[in-house]
């Protein structure tokens, strides 16, 4: 019987080029299609008579097929296939490029319904390559608010939207995973109308309840997982590590700096988690020079002198080059030994070593201190007694990363089944305290919220007109003049149809290397 789990391979109107596409989205079963939800509609739900259609708009029309016949082009060798529609108040060409099935499905005197762009040429209006329906079919592609999926190759919405069709109406049962009280008290739709009004949705309203439920859905489980994770570490057992004060104390008097007062703030709670003994899960929160990366350096020399590994994951290699060379400076005359550990670097307290010798040396416990990236999450690294993970801006890495940090974590990976490392995260993103203890319900909270009286005030300007962009350009020459860097971040690698209004990297060093710095 079809239910949520059923494989979508197993079903006959999936055939084997289907699956493949279907499993680069990664889809694999019933569920997982339904949850694959549309990143935007095309407003197709107002019926036009052709009289009052008009040029670059998009509409449908309802009518019957007056004739229709398909011809190749010599020129461009395309296959065109035209047809006449008609309604009772006038005419409209139609014409598809290169679809074989069009003459085949559509029948004269056959009462049809369309959706799509109209033009105009030089014979007056058309609608091009429009898709169709039987007008007596309910509408799934045309007539209504139709969803647009995120795709890959030779895999369409048009055939999404006909398989989540085709299920939804053959599935009997969809169980809800949230409990009818809280669905009534919230004034959020059970699963089925929910999923009803994403894929089938009859107004905007509807999609933004749906939107609603499925946010609220998602936040739910997320809490309970936190909550879930958060009993896991209370009832586990963690080395206790004490601090020696007058040591830390002198240790920050060397410093060329005082820590600000929400450095002390966040050190002292941190500290304190640390001497207990079940593992601190703690979110340490402050802006990029706020000073995480020293109050987390100091935790780890805590660990370090009470003779236990830590181990900082960063999320590029940079960054981690970055925090092994701060804390090489930092910690030269502490005679604690450090490891650097990325895919393409292995160094003890600076020199290089082959990564094969690097692992043993984590194993054997010689590292007091361990920076690494996902290399560090490698099945070989073996730890001797790993007590402390830091991980900076743990969103950046992938799923089956996030995983080995929960087994880095609950597991210890040293084989220890008696003591789980002390947990610290690290983040640079402004989180509102309230949406924090959401998202994080099982991490405790400390925030940096201050910034070191060295550091230089951050500026933030927009320039939106051509007019402001000019000006941050001529101030980047300016800035390259003295000798300085300019860094330009776009949200994309590459170009993508999904997000056209989006700028990608590639594009824009062209843009900016013939364009605006040929020179540099």
């Amino acid at each position: 019987m079809l239910d949520l789990s059923t494989r979508l391979d197993t079903l006959s109107t999936v055939k084997k080029a289907h699956w493949y596409g279907l499993k680069r989205l990664g889809i694999e079963t019933v569920r997982d299609l339904l949850y694959h939800f549309p990143h935007r509609y095309e407003d197709y739900a107002t019926l036009v008579p052709i009289e009052r259609l008009t040029a670059d708009t998009k509409a449908t029309v309802e009518g019957v097929v007056r004739e229709i016949k398909s011809e190749r082009s010599w020129k461009r060798k395309l296959l065109i296939t035209r047809a006449t529609l008609q309604d009772s108040t006038g005419q409209l060409r139609v014409i598809w490029f290169n679809q074989r099935f069009v003459e085949s499905t559509v029948k004269v005197d056959e009462r049809i319904r369309l959706s799509g762009k109209v033009t105009q040429d030089k014979e007056g209006l058309i609608m091009q390559s429009p898709a169709f329906e039987r007008a007596e079919r309910m509408a799934t592609h045309t007539g209504r608010l139709v969803p647009v999926y995120p795709e890959t190759t030779s895999l369409t919405s048009k055939f999404l939207r006909w398989q989540i069709a085709t299920l939804f109406q053959a599935l009997q049962e969809i169980p809800d995973p949230l409990p009818l009280e809280i669905l009534t008290e919230l004034h959020l739709p059970d699963l089925r109308s929910a999923l009803a009004y994403l894929h089938f949705p009859k107004s905007e309203k509807h999609i933004l309840l749906a939107e609603k439920r499925f946010a609220f859905e998602e936040m739910f489980f997320l809490q309970l997982k936190s909550l879930s994770i958060k009993n896991l570490l209370t009832t586990g057992h963690a080395v206790s590590l004490k601090t020696d004060e007058p040591a830390m104390s002198d240790f920050k008097k060397s410093l060329p700096f005082a820590l600000t007062q929400a450095q002390e703030k966040a050190l002292k709670e941190i500290l304190a988690d640390l001497e207990k003994t079940h593992p601190m899960n703690r979110l340490l929160n402050g802006d990029v020079g706020s000073g995480k990366t020293l109050v987390a350096a100091l935790a780890m020399l805590t660990t370090a002198a009470n003779g236990y590994q830590s181990a900082l994951l960063a999320p590029t290699e940079i960054l981690a080059a970055q925090h092994a060379q701060t804390f090489r400076k930092l910690f030269e005359t502490s005679g604690k030994n450090m490891a650097l550990i990325t895919g393409s670097q292995s160094e003890l307290n600076g020199e290089t070593l082959t990564k094969k010798s690097l692992i043993q040396a984590i194993k054997a416990g010689i590292p007091d201190i361990i920076i690494g990236t996902h290399a560090l999450l490698e099945d070989k690294v073996r730890f001797q007694n790993l007590a402390l993970v830091v991980v900076d801006e743990q969103h950046r890495f992938g799923v089956a990363q996030r995983a080995r940090l929960q087994e880095l974590t609950f597991e210890a990976l040293d084989g220890s089944k008696h003591a789980v490392p002390h947990y610290l995260s690290m983040t640079a993103t402004p989180i509102p305290r309230t949406l924090a203890l959401t998202l994080f319900g099982n991490l405790d909270l400390s925030l940096l919220d201050e910034m070191p009286a060295h550091k230089k005030p951050i500026i933030t300007r927009v320039a939106a007109r051509d007019a402001e962009r000019q000006k941050v350009y001529t101030f980047i020459r300016e800035e390259i003049k003295k000798g300085h860097q300019a860094f330009v971040i776009l949200p994309l690698v590459e170009a993508s149809k999904a997000m056209e209004e989006v700028k990608a990297a590639t594009t824009e060093h062209t843009r900016l290397q013939n364009g605006v710095f040929p020179e540099l």
